[in-house]
């Protein structure tokens, strides 16, 4: 049986309501961003992280550019952590473009992210990496340059916290989230517990 325009768009706009009644309350927010802090208007982090766990994707921010000249896109790559688990599209990581980050990496967070259940944690490495892209507009000739990489983390909330999520909750989800990401106010800070793990980045 077929639905009406109508009917399909009340259908649409209903599952977009109940989806934006399942994110965090603001009360949530407030308190989860005084520990990882997105950015300010004209700063590129709020907060910074150590990486906890090895084997994190991240990929080039710029993407699938055709010429270095031309880098002026942003890209990132979308990882879920359900249960424990992290759940990705493992073909990103396996090209020039993608990396897996290890234990001890230090990187910026610029922006905090709410959905349906759902807290992200967009990051990208202090570190930057090495990458030979091919220049069209001279000739196809390569060039390599140092580029930023990023991740965004999605930490699908257990099922046992209650929806939406209020601030009763943010310890609970502080704890899910300190499991990847050790948080810290500044870069010094940070790099000095990365240093302190006695793992240093290898450099690409």
């Amino acid at each position: 049986m077929r639905c009406s325009r109508p009917v399909a768009a009340l259908i649409l706009l209903a599952g977009a309501a109940v989806a934006e009644a399942q994110k965090p309350t603001k009360e949530f927010r407030k308190a989860f961003q005084e520990v990882f802090t997105p950015a300010k208007l004209g700063h590129d982090f709020g907060s910074f992280a150590v990486i906890l766990k090895d084997g994190i994707p991240a990929v080039s921010r710029y993407g699938e550019v055709r010429s270095p000249s031309d880098l002026q896109g942003f890209q990132t790559i979308h990882v879920e952590v359900v249960d424990g688990r992290v759940e990705y599209d493992s073909s990103a990581v396996k090209s020039p473009l993608g990396v897996l980050l290890q234990r001890g990496e230090v990187v910026g967070i610029p922006y905090i992210g709410y959905g349906d259940g759902r807290v992200d944690v967009n990051f990208e490495a202090l570190q930057t990496r090495s990458v030979q892209r091919s220049d069209v507009n001279h000739g196809g000739a390569s060039q390599t340059r140092r580029e930023a990489f990023t991740t965004v983390l999605r930490f699908v909330l257990p099922a046992r916290l209650p929806r939406p999520a209020g601030p009763s909750e943010v310890p609970a989800v502080l704890e899910l989230v300190g499991a990847y990401l050790k948080p810290f106010r500044d870069e010094a800070s940070a790099r000095q517990f990365a240093a302190s793990l006695g793992r240093r980045p290898r450099e690409p």
